[in-house]
């Protein structure tokens, strides 16, 4: 069972291959292809459950509201969508005004957060941190609601 679930002929594609929804390039890989794939060599019972990709404020546009975006188009799929970089672009939250009035109370590094787990078709936002005090930071926000779909898009107008 463990050998079907992962072919010796299936590339490790995560470091140096895009994943997009439909490809522009030679290099980039198609998510409906890949769980096409995944269903040819495993059947209904693959663990193709997952995908990682770097998503915060400052790269989200491309996700908002585009029916043929990787979020989306995962979502439709059944695959789960776990962000990467969320804290990334933490300083420009200082610069953005909108985002402080929409999301008061919160730091800047819990706003960041808080945008990218509120972002739809996210499953889960990850979030290095390398100090206690930071970790305590963040956890503070594990309690807040979610936006509404309006107010996450009104962070980015």
């Amino acid at each position: 069972m463990q050998s079907r679930a992962r072919p010796d002929h299936v590339r490790d594609h995560r470091r140096h291959h895009p994943l997009h929804l439909f490809p522009q390039s030679r290099d980039a890989l198609s998510l409906p292809r890949m769980v096409e794939l995944a269903l040819e060599e495993c059947g209904p019972e693959h663990r193709f459950c997952f995908i990682q990709r770097p998503v915060n404020m400052k790269m989200v546009k491309a996700f908002v509201d585009k029916p043929a975006s990787v979020l989306q188009a995962a979502s439709r799929l059944g695959i789960a969508a776990i962000a990467s970089a969320t804290l990334s672009q933490t300083l420009l939250l200082e610069h953005m005004k909108p985002v402080a009035e929409l999301l008061p109370g919160l730091t800047n590094g819990q706003r960041a957060i808080q945008s990218t787990r509120s972002t739809p078709a996210i499953a889960a936002a990850l979030v290095g941190m390398g100090r206690r005090e930071h970790l305590l930071e963040n956890l503070g926000v594990a309690h807040v609601a979610l936006v509404t779909h309006e107010q996450y898009l009104r962070l980015y107008q």
